[in-house]
């Protein structure tokens, strides 16, 4: 096989891969919505796997905001945003972290709600976050870098 055809079997694969990835997610978000809509009670394990983890997750995941949504759309992403915070705050095995990695893809009104919930997080578990800084991304280290100096090296004079 020519080099050249390598790589572009390489290439198609990892787009495919990659395009597998966040249809997954899609699949998992809406059938979380939808279990939801049915009044039924998401797991942990399914409210981790919809808290974004891209920048294309987080547009997915926010466009259950908008106006050509159903109203009970809208009012169970809330209720799942709310449930995140929720267990964000009570430090739940693995939604502080994953929620703080939130930073380097809010944007727009949710940006200005998620940096008060964030703060009130932090604020309500400092040591568990002055634990985890050190392995956010850098991009989420510099989105917290005054709660890291106010919680976390005051501590350590």
């Amino acid at each position: 096989m020519h080099p050249l055809n390598l790589v572009v079997l390489i290439l198609s694969f990892v787009a495919v891969s990659c395009g597998n990835n966040s249809s997954g997610y899609s699949k998992i978000l809406k059938s979380s919505v939808d279990k939801m809509i049915s009044n039924q009670v998401l797991t942990d394990d399914e409210l981790l796997a919809i808290i974004p983890s891209s920048e294309k997750e987080f547009s997915e995941f926010y466009s259950y905001t908008y106006p050509e949504k159903d109203s009970s759309v809208h009012k169970v992403f809330y209720q799942i945003d709310n449930l995140i915070i929720k267990n964000a705050t009570e430090n739940k095995n693995g939604f502080l972290k994953k929620y703080l990695e939130l930073a380097i893809f809010v944007d727009g009104e949710y940006a200005e709600s998620y940096a008060e919930e964030s703060e009130f997080i932090i604020c309500k578990n400092p040591t568990s976050f002055c634990g985890l800084y050190e392995n956010l991304s850098q991009r989420s280290k510099e989105f917290f870098e005054d709660q890291y100096l106010e919680y976390c090296k005051k501590s350590n004079k």
